[in-house]
């Protein structure tokens, strides 16, 4: 799916993932310099992933775009798998503001306002 992440100096409209396993939306360090954060001045933190614990900073998406869904200060961390083939992964930093419905047999996911 298409989603626009917003920074402090850029919009971005990316190819992204629904991860209802991840606690925070994750990008690739590249793009978030694109959007204007500088990843030297971040927190970091250690987080838990299905490959083992890894070390990323964290930050806050000015705002999130899914279709009508909008999440604003979206909680984020950034991996350092900077592969243009790999999508943002959307997960429980955006989703828990919603309404989330997965609909498998219809093959679509609804956004509504909690």
């Amino acid at each position: 799916m298409s989603a626009w992440l917003t920074g402090p100096s850029g919009v971005a409209d990316v190819d992204a993932l629904v991860d209802t396993g991840a606690t925070a939306v994750m990008l690739p360090r590249a793009l978030a310099e694109v959007l204007g954060y500088d990843l030297r001045m971040a927190d970091w933190l250690d987080i838990l992933t299905a490959n083992g614990p890894i070390r990323v900073p964290r930050l806050s998406l000015a705002e999130v775009r899914i279709g009508d869904a909008i999440g604003r200060d979206v909680q984020a961390v950034c991996h350092a798998l900077d592969d243009p083939a790999l999508p943002v992964l959307i997960g429980l930093s955006f989703l828990r503001e919603f309404v989330v419905t997965l609909d498998f047999p219809g093959g679509f996911l609804t956004l509504d306002a909690n």
